[in-house]
């Protein structure tokens, strides 16, 4: 295939042709005919503001081309990305519509075969028309309904219609599907997959009578057969097997002179003359369905003249000079075959690519000063796209959107039933569509289901495309997330994923400082001063703002309260959606504001009754006993839940842990109540015959400041494998966590958290002193962590040679030396701090750490990117605890 030296675009002005799929298989076999590729190492052009497409960019055949993935199908999705298309790409001479569609068998008097090609003359949409009483009736259909094809394009199409146009182009056609094969097999031989693009054979082009349905023929209890005329109602299960495994007659194919002409060349051996595609040119039905009828295929194919039928081009065809190239993968009939979808996908990007080798090229009439400019300007642009990039890594403290999934995992599941009840609620309706109720505040005592609510709430917003939505989960058993600073980092950081220009308004405060503007004590004025920027851009559409368990925001609740108040009084095109406790702080705050909506979790007792019900029948289901004994269950719970699915979780999870034959008889052992609940769960771990690992497991998790990994937990217990039965670490017992630590603790993702902030607050206020003594606690920790970063800590951990690494192109390592003191390396002083050590060993201990490791822990902390974290904590070191003479000894000795 011959390779047109093409120079690389300085812009995305110079880029003249673009090629629209609707499907990966049709993408993947345009993109192995490009012959140079220009975003191999990113995207060097980005895209305009508001468009929200993908692009690869490269040449092909003498031009710049960009490609489209349209993110679904139809014309819709097709017409949306389109206008991103045309603001990113504005010179755009030509666009191919490419894909696979279902072709009409016979057209005037020709036979059409699958894996032919269909090139358009003219667009119709044939589903486009009036719905009457009796009958549909499509519109006019006449050419001009969407426009004719522009001059240059009908120009073009001429000359292929013509017997040497048509010829040359259906043999270049076939050399280039020979192109796509070949470089096919090389990648599947490696990937020891079967060929993709392979021809099919004859055999499998089968063509019935347009009357004859596709459903069971033999034997079948779903009522296929219940009478023989083949227009019957056809089950649901037909429409996914094949015409063999339903036993289609073949003797009710259609006789076709080509399929037999296909047959001989593949008996002579000449495969690439039997897989030679055909062209044809004309008329393309367009519409919103796939279209799976043979019958109503001939009927519309006779009425407006249609070749083919497919479902996007009608949303594409006014937006650009437009030719749709579609290879035929079945003929638009019942009859379910797929496996001609890759090799027409095939046969359909040959021929895009031999009519790009055939498009005339025009005068480009550039400058070389023009051209200098705009070469400038995209190295300019490439270099602020790799600000932007880490701007948004240095900002991204959480990503909230993790956060939601690892906590709906954690909680077994978001169940639609739970909160449905709110979206009908009258408080929750005035504040969704009532500009004068901004605020609306959700409230209820722990357990009693909140943060699943706003769950749920995010997703019914994010299915609207109405409002820009930005959520936060604050944890206070987390220190990553439980402070206003987080809040805001995270309320941005989905803003700006979501709208990338956006970013502008952060590099603002960015590029003078860097991350430190994230993380200094000036961090809360800077992020709110951004927020405001940002909720007051004019291109930003309506914006929901949602944050959950405000009242687990342990520094910083007064002034984010004060910043929901400035929002509510200074946009109007914002709305925000809380929870918490019913807490007097963020009640008085949120209460003297007359643009505030309430809803009460108590004072709704009956929907979340209703609610718990649904809740406990699913969560009974889960522990798969006999009927007598769910019927028990089920009521034993309903009538001591209390409105509380937290209580009802709980207790499923003790139950799971019951031999089935027991479930009945030790039910009324968990009392109503989260704190009788959470005193029974105390009163086991706390027993003589406990385990001791539980209790060291249990007492880590509330002292650490954050939730640490399976391997961070390991690395600080006192582990005796003896006691439990294990030979390795702790590790291999992470799925007997739960049941050691009596349900307080949950693991997900391989991280052990609290199974609610409720469950903390109980232990830290009640838990016995042989459970939890907070500063042998912390100091064990210290301990620990001292021991295993001096063992692991080293000079070049990662092993990179050179000192002037950028930490963002730091790759991820696997396994990660760090991973085991990750935690250490940050909080260790921390710790240190909260146990103040009364005896000397405590200070020499790491005093001895510092001397022998100092400079290897600065160097972790930089790798971890922790380094502000690191600094302030040395001050805090310094200034509490260790006398100044020590750390200038430590100085003087690196």
């Amino acid at each position: 295939m011959s390779k047109p030296a093409v120079s690389r675009p300085a812009s995305r002005e110079e880029f003249e042709i673009a090629i629209v799929c609707a499907l990966p298989l049709e993408y993947n076999a345009v993109v192995i005919l490009l012959d140079q590729c220009w975003d191999q190492e990113g995207d060097p052009y980005g895209r305009a503001r508001g468009d929200n497409n993908t692009y690869t960019t490269g040449s092909m055949g003498g031009f710049n081309i960009v490609v489209l993935l349209l993110p679904g199908i139809g014309k819709v999705e097709a017409a949306n990305s389109a206008a991103g298309l045309r603001s990113s790409y504005p010179d755009i001479k030509l666009l191919f519509l490419n894909g696979i569609c279902g072709g009409v068998p016979f057209v005037k008097g020709d036979e059409l075969l699958l894996g032919d090609v269909i090139i358009s003359k003219t667009v119709v949409q044939y589903d486009l028309g009036n719905r009457y009483p009796d009958a549909f009736k499509p519109k006019d259909t006449i050419d001009g309904r969407l426009g004719r094809a522009s001059k240059d394009v009908r120009s073009f199409t001429a000359i292929l219609e013509t017997d040497r146009g048509g010829d040359r182009l259906e043999q270049r056609a076939a050399c280039l599907l020979d192109v796509i094969q070949r470089a096919s097999e090389e990648r599947d031989s490696r990937r020891r997959k079967s060929a993709t693009y392979a021809y099919p054979g004859s055999l499998n082009d089968m063509l019935f009578e347009a009357s004859y349905c596709h459903k069971h023929r033999t034997s079948s209890t779903c009522g296929c057969l219940e009478n023989h005329q083949d227009q019957d109602l056809v089950c649901e299960a037909s429409r996914h097997l094949t015409c063999d495994q339903l036993g289609c007659d073949h003797a009710r194919l259609v006789p076709r002179i080509r399929i037999k002409e296909k047959q001989q060349s593949e008996k002579d051996g000449d495969i690439k003359n039997a897989q030679a595609p055909s062209i044809f040119i004309g008329r393309v039905g367009s519409g919103d369905t796939v279209l799976k009828s043979g019958i109503a295929r001939d009927r519309l194919a006779r009425e407006h003249d249609i070749l083919a039928f497919e479902t996007e081009g009608s949303g594409i065809w006014d937006e650009f000079p437009c030719i749709i190239v579609k290879g035929v993968c079945d003929y638009a009939d019942s009859h379910n075959n797929k496996t001609w979808q890759n090799f027409a996908a095939a046969t359909a990007a040959s021929v895009v690519r031999g009519l790009i080798e055939r498009y005339p090229k025009t005068d480009q009439r550039v400058t070389a000063l023009a051209r200098t400019l705009a070469r400038t300007a995209i190295s300019t642009q490439a270099k602020d796209s790799r600000k932007n990039r880490e701007c948004l890594r240095d900002l991204r403290s959480t990503d909230p959107a993790d956060d939601k999934k690892r906590i709906q995992m954690t909680k077994g599941g978001l169940l639609r039933e739970s909160y449905a009840w709110i979206l009908t609620n009258s408080v929750f309706l005035k504040w969704r569509t009532d500009p004068k109720y901004p605020l609306l505040w959700i409230r209820g005592n722990p357990g009693k289901g909140k943060t699943m609510l706003l769950c749920g709430i995010a997703d019914e917003i994010e299915k609207s495309a109405t409002y820009n939505l930005s959520y936060f989960f604050c944890q206070q058993t987390d220190s990553r997330i439980n402070n206003s600073v987080a809040i805001l980092r995270g309320l941005i950081y989905m803003l700006v994923r979501k709208q990338p220009y956006l970013i502008a308004h952060v590099r603002a405060k960015y590029d003078d400082v860097g991350k430190a503007v994230f993380e200094d004590q000036n961090a809360w004025v800077a992020l709110s001063q951004v927020l405001a920027n940002i909720l007051q851009d004019p291109t930003l559409k309506g914006t929901i703002l949602i944050i959950d368990a405000l009242d687990e925001c342990s520094q910083g609740l007064h002034q984010f309260l004060d910043l929901i108040m400035d929002i509510m009084s200074s946009s109007s095109r914002v709305k925000l959606l809380v929870s918490s406790r019913n807490e007097l702080e963020i009640q008085n705050r949120l209460e003297d504001a007359k643009k505030t909506s309430s809803v009460s979790l108590e004072l709704n007792s009956t929907s979340v009754v209703s609610a718990i019900a649904s809740y406990i029948r699913h969560k009974v289901r889960e522990l798969h006993v006999d009927d007598d004994t769910r019927a028990e269950i089920e009521q034993y719970l309903m009538k001591h839940a209390n409105g509380t699915f937290l209580w009802v979780a709980l207790v499923c999870d003790n139950l799971k842990r019951v031999p089935r034959f027991q479930v009945r008889s030790v039910l009324d052992r968990f009392p109503p109540g989260l704190d009788h609940l959470y005193q029974r769960m105390m009163q086991k771990i706390c027993d003589v015959n406990a385990i001791d690992l539980g209790r060291q497991i249990l007492a880590i998790a509330l002292a650490a400041y954050r939730p640490l990994t399976i391997l961070e937990m390991a690395s600080l217990v006192e582990f005796n494998p003896r006691k439990v039965g294990e030979n390795n670490a702790l590790c291999d017992i992470s799925e007997q966590i739960p049941g050691l630590c009596g349900s307080f603790l949950v693991l997900q993702d391989q991280t052990v958290y609290f199974v609610h902030q409720s469950a903390k607050d109980y232990l830290v206020n009640k838990a016995p002193d042989e459970l939890f003594l907070p500063r042998k606690t912390h100091d064990k920790i210290l301990s620990a962590s001292l021991s295993n970063m001096t063992m692991i800590l080293k000079k070049d951990i990662y092993g990179l040679e050179e000192p002037g690494y950028s930490i963002h192109m730091i790759p991820a390592m696997d396994p990660d030396p760090l991973a085991v003191v990750r935690y250490s390396c940050v909080y260790w002083i921390d710790h240190f701090l909260d146990s103040l050590p009364q005896e000397d060993f405590g200070m020499k201990a790491v005093e001895d750490f510092l001397r022998s490791k100092y400079l290897y822990w600065l160097e972790a902390l930089a790798l971890l990117r922790n380094v502000p974290k690191g600094a302030v904590n040395l001050q805090k070191l310094e200034k509490q605890v260790v006398s100044k003479i020590i750390l200038i000894n430590v100085n003087h000795s690196c």
